[in-house]
C-alpha cells in the first residue's frame, strides 16, 4: 500500500494502474488522487488557515487528467481571489441534489430497512412533496436546497384544513428524510427542523402553547352496566368484543391485550405475563386472571401464535378496535368513549371497592415514586388476584336482576 501523500508525476500510465493510497502530483500543486478499492478519485487538497480542506473534482479516468489539473489552477484562483471553493463546489453538488432524489434516498437508504411503515412515508413523501400524476406541479425536480423555511411552513399549513394529523405526520417523515441527507452529506440545512403543529397552527417547536386536555372518560355505575348489557349485540367482530371485555377485566391497556400471545398465558397458574419490551412501563408485569378472564381466554380460536389472531397481520391492531366503537357509539348510547375508557372505569371501580393505592398501582402497571413505593419491593400478587376477582364478580353482577352494590373491601 502507498504512504499517505506519495508525490509522484501523474501520467496516464501511473493511473491506470496505481496500489491503495494517497497520492500528490508533483506538478501540480494540491492534486492528489485517492485510490481505493473500486474507484480512483482526483482531489483538490488545500490549508485554510489551520484546517485542512479539500474538493473532489471527478473520478479517473471518467474525468481525464488534463482536466483535472485544469479545474485545480482555476480553484486555486478562486481561493487567491477570496472564494470559499469548498462551499461554492458544495453549494453546485446540492444544485443537483433534487427533491426526488433526496426522497428516493431517505427511502432505499433507511425507511426500507428500518420502518415498517416506509411504504407509507413513501406514499406521503412522493404524493405530498415530489409530486405524481395527480399533483404534477409539487417539488420533486427542484434541488432540495432551495426548499425555505417559508415554503415548508406554507404547505403544511395548506394542509392542515384537510386533516392535521395527516400535516403533522408528513412533517416528521420529511423531517427525517432531511436529517439522513444532511447525515450524508447532500445538504447542510433541514427546512423542516424545529416545527410543530398545535391547533392547526404550523409554529417553532420552541413555542410553548398550553393545551387543555380534557379528563379521560370514565364509565361509571349504570354506564359500565349499559356497556355489558349491549356489548353482545354491537355490530363488531367477536375478537373486538373480547378484547374489550378483557379490558376491563384487567384494567389493561388495549395495544397490549391486542398482541397477547397464547405462549405468554399461563391458564393453570391464572397468570398473564406482559413482557418488559412489550410493556408501556418498560418492566415485566404479570396480570393475574379472574376466572371470568380465563373462561374468556380458553374460548379464543387458536389462529396463530397470538390470542387475538388475525391471518394476514399476525394479531388485532389497536387502530381496528378504535374504528369499531366509534362505528358501534350510537349503539351504546354512551356518549364520547373510547377503549382507554375502559382501564379507567376498571381502576376507578377498584378504587370505590376499596382496594388500595398500592393495589391499583401494581394492578395497572404504574411506578409508585413515592419514598415507600421505591423501597417496598413486596410484588402484591395475592391482593391483585383478590381485587380482580371481586372486580370481575362485581360486573357479572350488573348483567343480573337484584345487584348488589359495591362493596368496600377491609
Amino acid at each position: 500500500m502507498a504512504t499517505k501523500n506519495t508525490t509522484r508525476n501523474f501520467t496516464d500510465a501511473f493511473l491506470r494502474n496505481p496500489k491503495i493510497g494517497t497520492y500528490a502530483d508533483a506538478a501540480t500543486p494540491g492534486l492528489r488522487l485517492r485510490v481505493g478499492k473500486t474507484r480512483k478519485a482526483f482531489v483538490y487538497r488545500y490549508r485554510d488557515g489551520d484546517h485542512l480542506k479539500q474538493v473532489t473534482i471527478g473520478q479517473y479516468p471518467g474525468t481525464p487528467l488534463e482536466d483535472a489539473r485544469a479545474q485545480v489552477r482555476a480553484l486555486r484562483q478562486a481561493r487567491d481571489s477570496g472564494k470559499d471553493v469548498q462551499r461554492e463546489h458544495h453549494r453546485a453538488e446540492e444544485g443537483e441534489y433534487t427533491v426526488k432524489r433526496l426522497v428516493d434516498g431517505y427511502i432505499d437508504g433507511y425507511a426500507k430497512l428500518i420502518k415498517r411503515s416506509w411504504a407509507e412515508d413513501k406514499r406521503m413523501l412522493e404524493n405530498d412533496l415530489v409530486g405524481n400524476e395527480k399533483n404534477p406541479n409539487k417539488w420533486g425536480d427542484r434541488p432540495a436546497i432551495e426548499i425555505t423555511r417559508v415554503e415548508v411552513i406554507g404547505l403544511l399549513t395548506e394542509m392542515v384544513p384537510r386533516g392535521e394529523r395527516g400535516a403533522q405526520l408528513l412533517l416528521a417523515a420529511a423531517r427525517k428524510a432531511w436529517n439522513f441527507a444532511i447525515d450524508h452529506e447532500h445538504l447542510s440545512v433541514n427546512p423542516f427542523a424545529r416545527l410543530k403543529i398545535v391547533k392547526g397552527v404550523v409554529m417553532s417547536a420552541g413555542t410553548r402553547v398550553r393545551v387543555n386536555k380534557p379528563k379521560p372518560r370514565c364509565l361509571q355505575g349504570a354506564e359500565i352496566k349499559q356497556f355489558l348489557f349491549r356489548l353482545p349485540t354491537a355490530n363488531m367482530r367477536p375478537a373486538i368484543r373480547d378484547i374489550l371485555r378483557l379490558q376491563l377485566l384487567t384494567a389493561s391497556r388495549k395495544g397490549e391485550v391486542c398482541a397477547i400471545r397464547w405462549d405468554e398465558v399461563d391458564l393453570d397458574a391464572g397468570v398473564w405475563t406482559l413482557p418488559a419490551e412489550k410493556a408501556k412501563s418498560g418492566r415485566l408485569h404479570r396480570v393475574m386472571l379472574s376466572t371470568q378472564a380465563q373462561t374468556l381466554i380458553e374460548g379464543q380460536p387458536r389462529i396463530n401464535e397470538f390470542l387475538f389472531g388475525v391471518k394476514k397481520r399476525g394479531h388485532m391492531r389497536p387502530d381496528t378496535v378504535n374504528e369499531a366503537v366509534a362505528r358501534c357509539r350510537d349503539h351504546f348510547d354512551l356518549g364520547h368513549w373510547t377503549p382507554h375508557a375502559l382501564r379507567h372505569s376498571a381502576l376507578t371501580g377498584l378504587s370505590k371497592m376499596g382496594a388500595r393505592r398500592e393495589i391499583q398501582n401494581r394492578i395497572s402497571n404504574h411506578a409508585d415514586s413515592s419514598v415507600g413505593g421505591r423501597y417496598d419491593h413486596n410484588e402484591f400478587d395475592d391482593e391483585a388476584r383478590m381485587w380482580l376477582q371481586r372486580w370481575a364478580d362485581h360486573l357479572d353482577g350488573l348483567t343480573v336482576e337484584n345487584v348488589v352494590p359495591l362493596e368496600r373491601g377491609a
